[in-house]
C-alpha cells in the first residue's frame, strides 16, 4: 500500500527563497508536516479534555454535606433489613 502523500503546499507567493525551502523540506520530510499536524490535535484534544472535564464537574450533584444532621425518611427506614437476633441473649443482658 502506498503511504498518503503530504498536503500539497500553498501557491507560491513574493516570499522568495525562505517560502521555496520550506515547500522542498515538506516535500522530502513529510513527517515534519505530520509532526505539525499531530502536534495541532494534541492541543486540540488537551482543550477538549478540559472542556469535558469542566462540563462533568458541572453535572455532578452538589457535594455532600459531612456536617449537620442526617435526614432519614421513612423509604430508608423501610428499606432497613433488620437482623435476627437470639432473643434469650437479650432477656440475659436484660437480667443481669
Amino acid at each position: 500500500m502506498d503511504q498518503p502523500s503530504p498536503p500539497l503546499p500553498p501557491p507560491r507567493s513574493e516570499n522568495g527563497p525562505a517560502q521555496s525551502f520550506q515547500v522542498v523540506k515538506d516535500t522530502i520530510f513529510p513527517s515534519q508536516v505530520y509532526l505539525k499536524e499531530l502536534n495541532t490535535f494534541r492541543e486540540k484534544l488537551e482543550k477538549l479534555e478540559s472542556e469535558f472535564s469542566k462540563l462533568q464537574g458541572a453535572l455532578q450533584a452538589p457535594p455532600v454535606k459531612k456536617d449537620g444532621p442526617v435526614h432519614i425518611t421513612l423509604k430508608d427506614l423501610l428499606n432497613v433489613k433488620l437482623k435476627k437476633t437470639n432473643s434469650s441473649l437479650r432477656m440475659d443482658k436484660g437480667v443481669s
